[in-house]
C-alpha cells in the first residue's frame, strides 16, 4: 500500500485512504509526522515538457501547398449553421476553392478538393494541403 502513495502529498492521501474505509491520522497530523522524519523537503522542477514544433511548409510557387478550413456560418434560424469548405493557396493568397453545406462531412471536403485539383490543372499528390485546426 506504501508504494501506493510514495508520490502523494497528505493531502490526497487522507481521503484516498477514507474511501477505503482506512483511518491513520488527519492531515495535519500525517505532516507532523513527515516534518519529523524531515519528509518534507519540496522537490526540484520536473523536465520541461519538450514540446514538437509544427511541420513549416514554405511556397515557392502556386499550387504547392493548399491550407483549408472550415467556418460555421449562422442561418436564421437559432441554433443551425452552415458551413463554409475554404481552400487558400499560400503562395499566391489566392481562394482556388469553396463551398458551403448544411453539414460537416470528410466526403464533402474530399469532393472539393478533387474538383479543385481538376479546375487548376494538378494531381492530388502534387500539392500539401495544411489544416490548422484539423479536418472533421
Amino acid at each position: 500500500m506504501s508504494k501506493a502513495f510514495v508520490n502523494l502529498s497528505p493531502h490526497p492521501i487522507v481521503p484516498r485512504l477514507a474511501d477505503d474505509g482506512i483511518y491513520i491520522a488527519n492531515e495535519s497530523n500525517f505532516y507532523r509526522v513527515l516534518k519529523a522524519e524531515k519528509l518534507t523537503a519540496h522537490r526540484g522542477l520536473s523536465k520541461p515538457r519538450v514540446v514538437e514544433r509544427p511541420m513549416a511548409y514554405e511556397a515557392t510557387k502556386p499550387n504547392q501547398i493548399y491550407s483549408w478550413d472550415i467556418t460555421y456560418l449562422q442561418s436564421s434560424v437559432r441554433g443551425q449553421f452552415y458551413y463554409l469548405y475554404l481552400f487558400l493557396d499560400l503562395f499566391s493568397r489566392k481562394i482556388v476553392g469553396w463551398s458551403v453545406h448544411e453539414n460537416q462531412d470528410m466526403e464533402l471536403s474530399s469532393i472539393l478538393l478533387t474538383d479543385i485539383c481538376k479546375k487548376e490543372k494538378i494531381s492530388k499528390h502534387q500539392i500539401v494541403v495544411h489544416a490548422d485546426n484539423g479536418g472533421p
